[in-house]
C-alpha cells in the first residue's frame, strides 16, 4: 500500500461539550475555537506541501468529527467502518458511510466495537495493529481478519489517558516503532520489542504531550511539540520533523494523528 492522500475535516463546530475520555474531564467550554482552527491549518498547510488533503465537510453537533483517524480504516478497495463505542460519537458513522460510498469503496462494519485509525494502524511493512481495552474490541480483529484475509496483531490498552493506540504507538516510515510501554500490558510490551527491531521509547513527558500521534508521510513527522530530547533523536534518524501547536485538540484527547484519515492507494506495494 502507498499513501495516497489524507482526509481532514474543518475545526468549524470543534468544541468539548461532553465527558468521553480522561482528557476530556473538566474542558467543557475551555475551547478556544479561534485557536483551534489556526491551529488546525498551520497543519493542513504544512501536510498540503507534501501530500494531497481532501477535505471532508464539518457537520453541527458534531465537534468530533474534525478527529477523521476515527472514521475507519481504508485497505486494498475497502473502508472497514469504525462502530463507536460512544453513544456521543455514532452519529458520525453516517458522515463517514456516506463518505466512503462517494470515494467508491466497499465497506464493511464490524458488529463488535471497533474506532478505525484510532486503534488500527499500519507499520512498514504492512502489518496491521489494533489497539483493545477501551473503545475497540479485541473481537474486531477476527472479524476484520476474515474480510482483509490477513493477520492482526492485537494489543491491549491498559491506561486510560492513552485510550486508542494512535495515542502511544507510532510506527514509523524506515521500520523504528515510536512508543509508550506503560501503555500496554505486559504481554503487549513483549509483543512490540519482539516485532521491531528498532524501539524508541518515549517518556511520560512525551507520551503526555501525544508525541506519538504523529502522522508519517515518508520521511517527514507531523507531530506535537514535544520534548527537545525526542525531537533531536528523530532528527538523527534522518527524518524532517516538523512540530506543531495543538494545545486545543489534546482538550478532547487528540492530536496530529487523530486529526489525518490516510487513504491508501490499494495498487501499489510497501511490500
Amino acid at each position: 500500500m502507498k499513501l495516497e492522500k489524507l482526509v481532514m475535516c474543518w475545526p468549524i463546530y470543534f468544541d468539548v461539550t461532553y465527558d468521553i475520555n480522561h482528557w476530556m474531564h473538566d474542558q467543557k467550554g475551555q475551547v478556544d475555537k479561534a485557536k483551534a482552527i489556526l491551529q488546525w491549518s498551520a497543519l493542513y498547510s504544512a501536510l498540503s506541501k507534501e501530500i494531497p488533503v481532501h477535505i471532508l465537510m464539518c457537520q453541527e453537533n458534531m465537534p468530533d468529527l474534525v478527529f477523521t483517524a476515527n472514521a475507519g480504516f481504508i485497505f486494498d478497495n475497502f473502508a472497514i467502518l469504525s462502530r463507536f463505542s460512544t453513544k456521543e460519537r455514532q452519529p458520525e458513522e453516517d458522515v463517514f458511510r456516506n463518505y466512503f460510498k462517494n470515494s467508491d469503496l466497499d465497506i464493511f462494519q464490524p458488529v463488535s466495537k471497533y474506532e478505525g485509525e484510532g486503534d488500527h494502524l499500519l507499520d512498514h511493512l504492512g502489518r496491521h495493529w489494533m489497539g483493545s481495552g477501551f473503545r475497540t474490541d479485541a473481537s474486531a480483529a477476527a472479524e476484520i481478519d476474515k474480510i482483509l484475509n490477513t493477520s492482526i496483531n492485537v494489543l491491549e490498552l491498559v491506561d486510560e489517558r492513552w485510550y486508542h493506540l494512535d495515542t502511544c504507538f507510532c510506527p514509523l516510515s524506515n521500520g523504528e516503532i515510536m512508543w509508550y510501554p506503560d501503555a500496554f500490558s505486559e504481554s503487549s510490551q513483549h509483543l512490540i520489542r519482539q516485532s521491531f527491531t528498532n524501539s524508541i521509547e518515549v517518556s511520560l513527558d512525551d507520551a503526555l504531550l501525544f508525541s506519538c500521534n504523529c502522522i508519517c508521510v515518508n520521511n517527514s513527522l507531523f507531530m506535537p511539540k514535544s520534548t527537545t530530547m525526542l525531537i533531536e533523536r528523530l532528527k538523527d534518524l534522518k527524518y524532517n520533523v516538523n512540530e506543531f501547536d495543538l494545545s486545543e485538540f489534546l482538550k478532547a484527547g487528540g492530536a496530529a494523528k487523530c486529526l489525518v484519515l490516510n487513504y491508501e492507494d490499494s495498487n501499489n506495494s510497501v511490500i
